[in-house]
């Protein structure tokens, strides 16, 4: 790309994360982790202006990608534990806590439902203590956390 259009796609890539960074403030997006947390990591956009989340959204203090259950706020370098084609790190499972970085989107409760029964007719091929069925395990019970978390918030 030349440097013009370089400057425009990184422009609107930095808009564009700001716009979905704000949009977690709406009743749509929950953390798993409760209201409380949700507003912690929210706390930088009441405190500034559009110019200064752009600012923050540049230097990494903010970030915001989406994900198969809704977002991810992890500041710092992309996470490499997932979201998209795994959520087991996005929502734990086992002893594993909820990534504090997650957002879910009631939106996506039906896609949600959707994976939870794919994967429940997988786990039935799958064989038992292999690495295969301890994945597809992990998936189920992260996919049924998510369901609760959206369907008790």
């Amino acid at each position: 790309l030349n440097d013009e259009a370089r400057a425009y796609y990184l422009r609107e890539m930095y808009q564009s994360m700001v716009r979905e960074f704000k949009a977690l403030q709406s009743d749509q997006y929950v953390s798993p982790h409760g209201e409380k947390r949700k507003q912690q990591m929210l706390s930088e956009i009441s405190e500034k202006d559009h110019n200064q989340l752009l600012k923050a959204a540049k230097t990494g203090r903010i970030s915001y990608r989406q994900t198969f259950l809704g977002g991810c706020a992890n500041s710092g370098p992309p996470c490499p534990l997932g979201g998209i084609s795994n959520i087991s790190s996005c929502m734990g499972f086992g002893g594993n806590s909820p990534c504090p970085s997650a957002f879910l989107d009631k939106a996506k409760l039906p896609a949600i439902k959707q994976i939870r029964d794919v994967v429940t007719i997988q786990i039935l091929d799958a064989t038992p203590d292999s690495p295969l069925h301890e994945s597809l395990q992990a998936q189920l019970e992260s996919a049924e956390r998510a369901i609760n978390v959206i369907t008790n918030s």
